[in-house]
């Protein structure tokens, strides 16, 4: 049996609780997201002095980036698809995910050539917030500029390792797909459409199956996040035996182990300490293990029997202290958001707390929202 058959990962089932995790999902994403976007371009001791601080209500409305963006666009590029399969009729799945992501081109007034193809408009087009021009990284700009589908094997940034293809992987994780490969080779060939280097394919792959095993866990469990964190592990050991997947997957590996290094001793991630264990922490896997080192330990000391104030009480702080570490902000802080809603843990509701009352600021979500009802609407939810 070749390594590229075995499965390592488990998919989600369709159901009520599957549409409320992708629900909270893009809403803890999009709040993680807010919250670290104004401090990206800060240090850890810029961000410690700064005030009013994004989380305090003092600072008011808070604004979404190109990771929330880029998200809800793979899925409704996920969605184009969908509707096409539900018409009974077949849909390239990479073709959509790239002229999803031509229009949001499109609609932070970048201007297309001549020889990219026509699109035409989707309601997600129309959302203000989502084709606002909010920090869209350089290579994803460059790739998309050229107006050709850049492939695995034909790219135009060969050395681009960033975050930009990572954090919007987690939309491939929605799919209740049994196939682990189906979802593999659609967020390597995903990511491959504007980052070429490729660790930051297997990175991308890799945090789409973390998301799909979470989606399929118990409620609320922090030894579920642990565990589903190995299991993507043991996915990476087969990289390099895959043929369809370039690189090793050493790095990816490398980072997501320190991190359950880190767990396992009990180290804090304190915002200045992130580059002494994942370097710079701005390329796509050092994100991956930073990300997953600051979701698990916010939940490391959570009571099993805590009400959902006090989990959510707990969340916020987490996160406040994600987005302050001394890396991408917004892009740590969405996918901490993304790794707890996937698991399971309460990030929605009404309740008079911090969380809900610095979600309540985050401008647009009821347009990122929108997105997560039309995917859902598709798959009968």
């Amino acid at each position: 049996m070749s390594f590229s058959s075995v499965e390592f990962t488990r998919a989600p089932e369709v159901s009520a609780e599957f549409a409320g995790r992708v629900r909270g999902l893009l809403c803890a994403s999009a709040l993680g997201d807010a919250l670290g976007y104004p401090l990206e371009l800060l240090s850890a001791e810029q961000i410690a002095e700064r005030s009013p601080k994004p989380w305090e209500a003092a600072y008011g409305e808070l604004l979404i980036s190109d990771d929330t963006q880029l998200t809800c666009y793979t899925l409704d590029g996920l969605t184009e698809v969908l509707e096409w399969n539900n018409e009974g009729a077949a849909a390239d799945e990479l073709a959509c995910l790239w002229l999803a992501y031509l229009r949001w081109f499109r609609g932070i007034g970048e201007a297309l050539p001549e020889t990219a193809p026509f699109s035409l408009d989707r309601e997600i087009d129309g959302a203000n917030e989502l084709t606002a021009r909010r920090g869209p990284g350089a290579a994803t700009l460059r790739a998309l500029g050229t107006g050709e589908m850049q492939l695995v094997s034909k790219s135009v940034n060969p050395d681009a390792l960033g975050s930009g293809a990572l954090v919007r992987s987690a939309a491939l994780g929605l799919l209740p797909v049994a196939q682990e490969r189906t979802v593999v080779m659609l967020a390597v060939r995903g990511a491959a459409l504007t980052h070429g280097y490729p660790e930051a394919l297997v990175s991308a792959a890799a945090y789409a199956l973390l998301i799909r095993d979470l989606l399929a866990s118990p409620s609320g469990s922090f030894d579920a996040l642990l565990e589903a964190a190995r299991r993507v592990v043991s996915w990476c050991g087969s990289v390099a035996g895959d043929d369809a997947i370039p690189g090793d997957g050493s790095r990816t590996v490398e980072a997501l182990n320190r991190a359950l290094e880190l767990l396992e001793r009990g180290v804090v991630p304190v915002p200045q300490a992130v580059a002494d264990h994942f370097g710079t922490g701005w390329t796509a896997p050092e994100l991956l293990g930073t990300a997953l080192w600051c979701a698990a330990d916010a939940l490391r000391n959570l009571p099993a029997d805590a009400d959902d104030a006090t989990v959510r009480g707990t969340l916020f702080e987490g996160l406040c202290r994600a987005v302050s570490v001394d890396s991408d902000s917004d892009s740590v802080g969405a996918m901490v958001g993304m790794l707890w809603a996937a698991a399971g843990f309460p990030v929605g509701g009404d309740e008079a707390d911090a969380w809900s009352e610095a979600l309540g600021r985050v401008h647009g979500l009821d347009q990122v929202e929108a997105v997560a009802e039309r995917y859902l609407r598709q798959l009968g939810l």
